[in-house]
């Protein structure tokens, strides 16, 4: 019998093509109905995430296909691995993997199957930022506790508030299912906490509760949903310790931080696909060459008329590092006026700058398609017209590492370090500035630094950052001069 389900899983949760150890993406796939048999095809892909400008039909980031050997067979598993910064090569040989959360695919037929939870891709990954940025830094708060993980067992249930005066550890939790005597159909539970008092759970709609320890001076405060609740007797054990922050809490702090070295510098920190023509899903089609897909919108240039006769056309394009350009069109407001071919821009594009400079080569007369009367055509009316240059293509840092672009990589790490120690900081001290102890003629005391535990290494990044920002800002973007008209 042919394969009918699969479970999809992956060796990690987070990769990065900067580290060796997380660029590989290993994917398995094992048959939970059906078997695999000799010489089966299946198609694993790494995919973007369903957007209005990413839809299905061109999210796939990755994809290999997979012929099952006996191994498989044996196994009834397929593995499939994809390296970060050559499996995500474009037809212009650009790794197109960008700092986001990407979903896992194992197809077969017309059938496929997703991995449950999706990965990320990262600049830096959260295990980077912990172990390197914020290395000695426990990232905890000092005064609140919450459980490590919420309950997996007991569905329908989490933990929103514990007291600080719970004793950090593990404490278990006890659900005792009350069915209901026909022709009832209410069903009822109870729920205790480490020998506590059950609090019963009789409402049918979610809500909240308080549950008490044994001593009735420690509580949690719970979300109950009776809707998801087990229908049997379950218990469950959960560790209470300082609150930390979160995985999730890192990461958004990172992209914060990409956007923020992105406003230092002035140009984006990856290639991302950018078009001036962009089509929402639902649009008619209101312009020509419409792209129904791209990761920003860009801005068009204006078209200004040359002063020299004898200079080829040139316009500046309004973001710096065009890795590639794949479309230029003329528009006059909404209609098309000129249609330039590859061979006019191919070698043309200062990449740092963005300066395009429009040269034929032999036969490309022929190619330049004017779709309007040329006398009317800009370069006869001999005037200026905004938003004349509308266009496609990728722009960006093509990596961040090679020809001097690292540093890039470590402003990112540092402005991320300054906010989450900052942050961490302010957990960490509980907005103390000094404590003392004193029992039995034992004393004890404590000060705390103003600025915070992490103010001192949140000061040297800082000054990091304001150094070497500008320099980095003129190394990789240089000095932009144009004389507009000449």
């Amino acid at each position: 019998m042919p394969v009918s389900q699969m479970t999809v899983a992956t060796d990690k949760t987070e990769y990065s093509k900067y580290n060796f150890s997380t660029r590989v993406i290993t994917v398995t796939a094992s048959a939970a109905q059906g078997t695999i048999g000799l010489g089966d095809s299946f198609v694993f892909s790494i995919r973007r995430v369903l957007t209005e400008n990413w839809p299905e039909e061109h999210s796939a980031l990755m994809t290999k296909t997979i012929l099952a050997t006996s191994q498989n067979v044996a196994t009834q598993s397929v593995t499939c691995q994809f390296t970060i910064g050559s499996d995500d090569l474009d037809q212009d040989f650009i790794s197109r993997s960008l700092h986001a959360q990407y979903r896992v695919r194992v197809a077969t037929g017309s059938s496929y199957w997703e991995c449950p939870s999706l990965i990320s891709i990262a600049i830096i990954t959260t295990r980077e930022m912990r172990e390197e940025w914020c290395y000695g830094a426990p990232l905890k708060a000092m005064e609140v506790l919450g459980v490590k993980f919420q309950p997996r067992n007991i569905t329908g249930f989490s933990i929103d508030e514990v007291s600080n005066g719970v004793v950090p550890g593990v404490k278990t939790f006890a659900l005792k299912y009350i069915a209901p005597i026909a022709p009832a159909t209410n069903h009822q539970w109870t729920l205790q906490w480490d020998s506590g008092t059950p609090i019963p759970i009789t409402s049918p709609v979610r809500q909240q509760y308080l549950l008490l320890d044994e001593t009735n001076i420690n509580y949690m405060l719970v979300d109950i949903n009776p809707t998801f609740l087990p229908r049997v007797n379950m218990t469950e054990s959960l560790l209470v310790s300082e609150l930390a922050m979160t995985d999730e809490m890192i990461q958004r702090r990172i992209a914060f931080a990409i956007g923020s070295a992105e406003s230092l510098l002035g140009f984006p920190m990856e290639p991302y696909l950018v078009t001036t023509l962009p089509r929402h899903p639902g649009q008619q089609q209101e312009l020509q060459h419409q792209v129904d897909h791209w990761d920003r919108i860009g801005r068009p240039s204006d078209f200004i008329a040359p002063v020299d006769l004898m200079m080829w056309p040139t316009f500046r394009l309004p973001q710096q590092w065009c890795l590639k350009l794949h479309e230029i069109y003329g528009y006059h407001s909404t209609n098309k006026i000129v249609k330039v071919t590859e061979d006019w821009f191919a070698t043309t594009v200062d990449r740092m700058s963005g300066l395009v400079t429009l040269v034929p080569s032999l036969g490309s007369f022929a190619q330049w398609q004017v779709y309007t009367y040329p006398l009317i055509s800009p370069f006869y009316m001999r005037h200026n017209i905004p938003s004349f240059w509308q266009y496609t293509g990728i722009f960006g840092l093509p990596d961040l590492t090679n020809d001097g672009r690292a540093p890039v990589r470590e402003l990112i790490g540092r402005i991320g370090a300054t906010s989450i120690l900052t942050e961490a900081g302010r957990g960490y001290q509980g907005g103390l500035s000094g404590e003392s102890t004193s029992r039995d003629g034992i004393s004890s005391s404590r000060s705390f630094n103003p600025g915070g535990p992490y103010a001192n290494t949140i000061q040297a990044h800082q000054q990091w950052i304001q150094t070497e920002a500008p320099r980095l800002k003129s190394k990789l973007g240089g000095v932009l001069i144009q004389m507009i008209g000449a």
